[in-house]
């Protein structure tokens, strides 16, 4: 992408939803295992009412849903980091976010911070062979703004039939997801802050293309093909920099609320031939028949 790309922020009903909870449940500084920063969501007392909808998406019933307070649905939100697009939407199931620290509450934004890159996933399809046989299909988020790259093949794809690797085509796109423009709207109301800006800074400063952590998904190669494609080439160094990126995006994305799941199918297999079956592989050794004629 070339410095003067233009996002585009999906705001469906779910996306929506999502870059709410994002926005307004505050970020804060803690430390992984290793003592390394980690800047992650915590429980905001000032979430308002979150949509049914929003948990039927999660698969809960009107039955469950009516048993639940409204300190009980924020709670579950934020246990579960369900302010995740790639956890909620069937849409974003197949993307990959590289930078991620593969943990609960992590920043979704990272990425996107970090070098200026829109979502990273597979060209095809990739529903699983459990949910094509419920007759669901997760498709992909589409916009008539989107913009894709492809970056490459990899050995990711699984056949449902043969349960065998295959290759798959990847794409890097200028797709912004609602979870992590929600990030970059409360990073911008909470600008002042330079503990939390710092805070950042120093979690990011572990990342760098060449080596940028891995959890799931496509191999390094494709993933450093998809962040050589961003507006940065490495992290903010300082928080007047961060901000300048937090700004940058945020003025040159469009908001699409008309962005919707398409579904792009993998080109079918040519069909094997049929092996003809010998007519003389039922006979024994001895040349007579298996059977004994009376």
């Amino acid at each position: 992408m070339s410095s003067d790309s233009t996002f585009v922020c999906a705001d469906n009903e779910i996306h929506c939803v999502l870059r709410k909870i994002s926005r307004v449940t505050k970020l804060k500084l803690t430390f992984d295992v290793f003592y390394n920063p980690q800047v992650v969501h915590e429980l905001s007392e000032t979430l308002e009412e979150i949509p049914d909808f929003y948990f039927r998406y999660l698969g809960m019933s009107k039955y469950i849903l009516a048993k639940l307070s409204t300190a009980e649905k924020r709670k579950v939100v934020v246990k579960y980091n369900l302010s995740d697009a790639t956890k909620i939407d069937l849409a974003c199931f197949s993307t990959t976010r590289p930078c991620s620290g593969g943990q609960d509450g992590d920043l979704n934004a990272t990425e996107l911070l970090c070098f200026g890159v829109g979502a990273l996933r597979p060209v095809y399809d990739k529903t699983d062979h459990s949910w094509r046989c419920a007759g669901i299909r997760w498709g992909k988020l589409g916009s008539k703004h989107l913009r894709t790259i492809r970056v490459g093949e990899a050995k990711t794809h699984v056949d449902p039939l043969t349960d065998e690797f295959g290759f798959e085509p990847w794409e890097s796109t200028n797709l912004i997801y609602g979870d992590s423009y929600g990030e970059l709207e409360q990073l911008w109301q909470r600008r002042s802050e330079a503990a939390l800006l710092e805070s950042l800074v120093a979690a990011f400063a572990r990342i760098n293309a060449a080596n940028a952590p891995m959890f799931y998904g496509p191999p390094k190669s494709i993933t450093r093909k998809h962040l050589a494609l961003g507006l940065w080439s490495q992290p903010p160094r300082n928080r007047q920099e961060l901000i300048v990126r937090v700004q940058t995006i945020l003025q040159n994305t469009k908001i699409d609320g008309k962005a919707s799941a398409i579904l792009v199918e993998r080109p079918k297999r040519p069909e094997r031939p049929k092996q003809q079956e010998d007519s003389e592989s039922w006979r024994d050794d001895s040349g007579h028949d298996g059977w004994l004629r009376g």
